[in-house]
């Protein structure tokens, strides 16, 4: 799989980012495990387990990896693997910013411009209630 667009563009190729999303991360797990375990599928450059103003971890944490590729395979090797007695879940982070940066210079301001939540206002009617009889 070539790991170079997100959603398309004119040259066919998916983008990938290069952060993985990690769930299901027991309580006891540190930045430090998390670092160690995906160093099996390549370069790791930046681990993080979030947690909360408590100090306690949320359960989750995000890897980012030096390419997209390696990105690829930690979720094709570790989804569904051992990690401090959980079993945990891989998955490509949603949230990448290398590729909403990517997308959002490729589509332009328009495509980062807020949509309606719902529809215009009905004629006669200031806050687009209906109004009683």
């Amino acid at each position: 799989m070539a790991a170079e667009g997100q959603n398309g563009g004119d040259d066919g190729m998916m983008r990938i980012g290069k952060r993985c999303y990690v769930s299901n991360l027991a309580w006891k797990t540190s930045w430090q495990d998390l670092k160690d375990k995906f160093r099996e599928c390549g370069q790791v450059v930046y681990a993080n387990v979030t947690r909360g103003d408590d100090g306690r971890s949320k359960g989750w944490g995000i890897v980012e990896f030096e390419t997209p590729d390696e990105a690829i395979a930690a979720v094709n090797t570790l989804n569904g693997t051992d990690l401090g007695g959980r079993r945990i879940s891989v998955r490509e982070d949603r949230e990448d910013r290398d590729v909403k940066q990517f997308v959002e210079g490729e589509e332009g301001a328009a495509a980062a411009a807020p949509r309606p939540c719902s529809p215009p206002a009905a004629a006669g009617s200031a806050s687009g209630l209906p109004q009683p009889p």
